[in-house]
């Protein structure tokens, strides 16, 4: 349930000429944050002369994207931001990056200024970037589920072999062609009726060998608890394929726990259009992707960004 301060937040911000925000139709828990697209040509022609390349090599460059987009929305965007996904009840927001000047390269410079506006984006060891892009295909040679097209990816917190906790993830869609279905599934943990079941089980609470596939170029395992909590709150670090239980008892209570949350009726089928990220807290949000109905030529593209908080 929203809080009085949660209600005021969302109608003192809702009065703002250059940006608003509003509850996402699409999911009660998640906010929809809309710049003002005058904002957005402005940003994206200030920023023209910054190729992929220069954010690439130069970090600075990219705190100077979000010192830029903060300026000109004003009325403490940023800090709006990080507050959204530091609150309890909604954690994640989403945002449309579409204007007159929309193309990729736009979209992860804007990708960019809002993940710095809110934290510090973790090197991606899969693509050796601070971000990674990449495509989901008709065929797939991959070793996870993550391009794997016409199955379930399944509800999981992100970077759970990470040697640092994942505290937000961003994830948007820079292009698409021949994909029907495949929207994304999100789960807030408090509204997923069997949580205290798992979470106060004692093998909720049980380090747990961790270890990315090889494509995640992330060769040390990690050892850390399913649940734990943090600033009073129960949090999750779970994810299917990356658990290597040390025994039966551990096996059959993880998979008991993947069919509790993939049967869940609280989770959110949710579509997300080309130009549009969704930042999300990752300690408390879980999320995955519907099959795709089959085509040759499908092709999605994505983009995702995750990191720690630093404000």
């Amino acid at each position: 349930m929203k809080t009085v301060e949660q209600t005021q937040l969302i109608n003192h911000i809702q009065s703002n000429q250059n940006f608003k925000v509003e509850v996402n139709p699409q999911h009660k828990r998640l906010l929809l944050v809309t710049i003002n697209e005058e904002i957005l040509d402005i940003f994206y022609t200030e920023v023209e002369k910054i190729d992929l390349q220069r954010l690439k090599y130069v970090e600075f460059e990219r705190y100077y994207l979000a010192n830029k987009l903060d300026e000109l929305i004003g009325n403490n965007f940023a800090s709006v931001l990080t507050g959204i996904l530091k609150d309890r009840y909604f954690g994640g927001f989403s945002l449309n990056g579409n204007s007159e000047l929309s193309n990729k390269t736009n979209f992860i410079k804007l990708s960019t200024a809002i993940t710095h506006c809110v934290g510090k984006p973790m090197f991606d060891a899969m693509t050796g970037n601070y971000y990674a892009e990449f495509a989901v295909k008709h065929t797939d040679d991959s070793d996870t589920y993550l391009r794997s097209a016409y199955k379930s990816l399944h509800l999981h917190s992100d970077g759970a072999y990470e040697a640092d906790i994942v505290e937000w993830l961003l994830m948007m869609k820079l292009d698409e062609q021949n994909a029907e279905a495949g929207n994304s599934k999100l789960l807030h943990i408090d509204d997923w009726k069997d949580q205290k079941i798992f979470s106060e089980n004692p093998l909720g609470l049980e380090n747990v060998k961790r270890q990315g596939a090889k494509s995640k170029n992330v060769e040390a395992p990690q050892y850390r608890p399913t649940f734990f909590e943090h600033n009073g709150s129960t949090c999750i670090c779970y994810a299917e394929q990356n658990i290597k239980p040390k025994n039966m008892e551990q096996a059959m209570y993880f998979k008991e726990m993947f069919n509790s949350l993939e049967e869940s009726e609280a989770c959110v089928s949710f579509h997300i259009p080309i130009g549009e990220l969704v930042v999300l807290n990752n300690l408390f949000w879980l999320h995955g992707r519907e099959p795709f109905k089959k085509h040759e030529n499908l092709n999605r593209v994505l983009l995702r960004q995750r990191g720690r908080f630093v404000r």
